[in-house]
C-alpha cells in the first residue's frame, strides 16, 4: 500500500516510467519502496459506439497522508504520465483509514 491502478496506459508505458515514478512516490510518502504496487487493467472504453483511446484514469488507494502529500502524489503521477504524451490525466483517491487494510489477517 499505496497501490495504483491504471486505466487507459499501455503495460510497456507503466514498465517504462514504473521505477522512477515509484522512487518519487517513496520519497513523497516517506514509504519503502516494496509497499507500492502498479496494477495495469486492460479495459476498452466505448463513447458513440466505438472503441475509443481514453485518457488515462488512476486510482490511488492509500492510508491517508494528508492534503500536503495528496497533492504532491498527483503532481508525480500526471508529470509521469504527460512524460509519456498524455495530455489529460485524471487521478481519483480513494483513503482508507488506518485498519482498513490487513495483510495476512495482520492489521496493516
Amino acid at each position: 500500500m499505496p497501490k495504483l491502478i491504471f486505466k487507459g496506459v499501455e503495460i510497456e508505458e507503466i514498465k517504462e516510467m514504473s521505477t522512477k515514478l515509484v522512487d518519487t512516490l517513496s520519497g513523497l510518502t516517506n514509504a519503502p519502496r516494496n509497499v507500492f504496487t502498479l496494477e495495469c487493467v486492460e479495459s476498452a472504453f466505448v463513447y458513440d459506439g466505438e472503441i475509443v483511446k481514453p485518457a488515462p484514469v488512476i486510482e490511488v488507494k492509500w492510508i491517508e497522508r494528508g492534503q500536503i502529500v495528496k497533492d504532491q502524489v498527483a503532481n508525480a503521477i500526471d508529470q509521469a504520465l504527460r512524460a509519456k504524451g498524455y495530455e489529460h490525466v485524471e487521478i481519483i483517491f480513494t483513503e482508507l483509514k488506518k485498519g482498513d487494510y490487513y495483510i495476512n489477517a495482520k492489521v496493516y
